[in-house]
């Protein structure tokens, strides 16, 4: 529903290296890895970067600017604004949204390649939603977020628990997530969801799926 230039993703994988398998996606900016810091810190840094630009962009009246740009450029509503940018024939590129995809390890106090201004406190979460970035969060326990970047989570989903007193949402429907069906979990409005598995060859397992879900990126790619 959105193209490459309205939306960017970027990846930093503290697990099994699965994202690497989604950086040939046109909307992923990067993905980068435990094994790379100096990468992480780069990502991180222009999270940061982005988000102190766009700070100063509100700040400097952005509204009076725009409609001064809607009438230089007789654009009548934000919603003709939309389409035309849709063509191409207008650029906000100040706007565009960013999505940042981590995953939460272990111990994250004693990982010197974790960047602690990102999945250390709630900062990115506190103040880049206001700004068109958005923090997606992966963790194997929801005790492994800190509490003062998870009061800051607007949403969550629970997949299958290995033990149902670890559910934040609720303890009985957890009780009933199937098991033996990947993908199933709990959504907060205490009801069952079933998530997609990244793959377009006709199977239905995770057997080979990092290399599955690279062929998938190739092929989103070619369109």
């Amino acid at each position: 529903t959105h193209t490459p230039h309205e939306v960017q993703f970027y990846g930093l994988d503290f697990g099994g290296g699965g994202l690497a398998a989604v950086a040939g996606l046109p909307h992923v900016g990067g993905v980068a890895s435990r094994l790379d810091p100096e990468k992480v810190r780069r990502t991180v840094a222009e999270v940061y970067g982005v988000m102190t630009r766009r700070e100063e962009y509100f700040r400097s009246s952005v509204m009076t600017r725009r409609e001064e740009y809607f009438r230089s450029s007789g654009i009548s509503s934000i919603a003709e604004f939309r389409t035309k940018r849709a063509r191409g024939d207008v650029q906000d590129d100040a706007l565009r949204r960013l999505v940042v995809a981590t995953e939460v390890p272990p111990a994250v106090d004693d990982q010197e390649d974790v960047p602690p201004r990102l999945v250390g406190h709630g900062d990115p979460a506190a103040r880049g939603l206001g700004y068109g970035i958005h923090l997606v969060l992966t963790a194997s326990r929801s005790m492994e977020v800190r509490a003062n970047l998870k009061d800051h989570l607007m949403n969550r989903l629970e997949l299958r628990l290995g033990d149902t007193m670890d559910s934040e949402l609720d303890r009985k429907v957890a009780a009933n997530v199937p098991t033996g069906v990947p993908g199933r979990g709990q959504s907060p409005q205490k009801l069952h969801f079933m998530g997609a598995v990244p793959r377009i060859d006709g199977l239905t397992s995770d057997t080979d799926l990092a290399d599955a879900t690279a062929a998938l990126a190739t092929e989103v790619s070619r369109h």
